[in-house]
């Protein structure tokens, strides 16, 4: 794997995703979102291999950015606004770089892990280190590598969403401040699991894809609390992402080439993404090789 740099999409809601009709951000395809006070970050990709990234808004020209290598974008919206985190590899592993999306030129390095960051909206990396532990910020929160392998998949409002192999055993678990202890899945056998989080409330959602099928599974944040799962779909591909506000739970996934947004489809595409700032969802995807956009609620 090579170097990963990244750039931020700025869009303006009203210009961008007010309409049903959805909007083409560019011609490369959509790599992360986030959203805050109402406007949407996006990160697509160039296809131009010395500058693999675009920084564009809906309202400007877009520009090329980046380096050669760049891959695999975390964005977070966060009170202190939208932070951007990446990996290089180098000999000892992967080294993970952080930044605000205004300084892009100087970012920080600020650990060396064993698989990408995942970014809080707190600013704060959630990783995989040297030994295969599950550490966010200066906190580890496992201390069972190399018996255990851990996976970081997401990390939202303090908290680790965590896929835990050993041996014969698949299990996702929530780390941190209050989750429960038990996981939100758990399989006697070695699976793909992809998944998202997201924390409401007192609460935690995640929507999770297991054998081509989407389930989201929530439950109370406190250390008894049980797992509800239910199936959403028998027939998803990829990772699903998953948006909370006040009052609705977002769920989007892939399925026979198109997207699908709690069951209704809005386009054709594939590798959707959902962002929230706590009243407005926008979802973005890709469809033919282009980054779309469109409000989702």
């Amino acid at each position: 794997m090579r170097v990963a740099l990244f750039v931020v999409l700025g869009l303006a809601v009203p210009g961008v995703a007010r309409a049903a009709t959805p909007v083409e951000l560019g011609d490369g395809p959509l790599l992360a979102l986030a959203a805050r006070d109402g406007t949407a970050y996006a990160v697509i990709g160039s296809g131009e291999p010395a500058s693999p990234f675009r920084f564009a808004s809906t309202t400007a020209a877009s520009a090329p950015f980046g380096s050669p290598g760049a891959e695999s974008p975390e964005i977070a919206a966060g009170p202190e606004g939208i932070r951007i985190a990446w990996a290089r590899q180098i000999s000892a592993g992967l080294e993970l770089l952080e930044t605000p999306s205004d300084e892009l030129s100087g970012a920080t390095r600020v650990t060396t892990a064993t698989a990408p960051p995942q970014l809080d909206g707190d600013g704060t990396l959630a990783y995989s280190d040297r030994d295969g532990n599950v550490v966010k910020g200066d906190d580890q929160l496992t201390h069972d590598a190399p018996e255990h392998r851990h996976l970081p998949l997401d990390a939202a409002e303090g908290l680790v969403l965590d896929l835990d192999q050993r041996r014969a055993i698949t299990q996702l678990r929530l780390l941190g401040p209050s989750a429960p202890n038990l996981p939100a899945l758990s399989l006697p056998r070695l699976a793909d699991v992809q998944a998202s989080l997201a924390i409401a409330g007192n609460a935690a959602y995640v929507a999770y894809a297991l054998d081509e099928r989407i389930y989201l599974a929530t439950a109370e944040l406190d250390a008894q609390a049980r797992w509800r799962t239910r199936k959403l779909s028998n027939d998803g591909a990829g990772r699903p992402a998953i948006a909370r506000t006040a009052r609705k739970t977002y769920v989007a996934f892939s399925r026979a080439g198109g997207i699908y947004v709690n069951g209704k489809r809005i386009g054709n595409g594939g590798r959707p993404q959902l962002a929230s700032d706590g009243t407005e969802v926008f979802v973005g995807w890709t469809r033919e090789g282009g980054a779309m956009l469109a409000r989702a609620g």
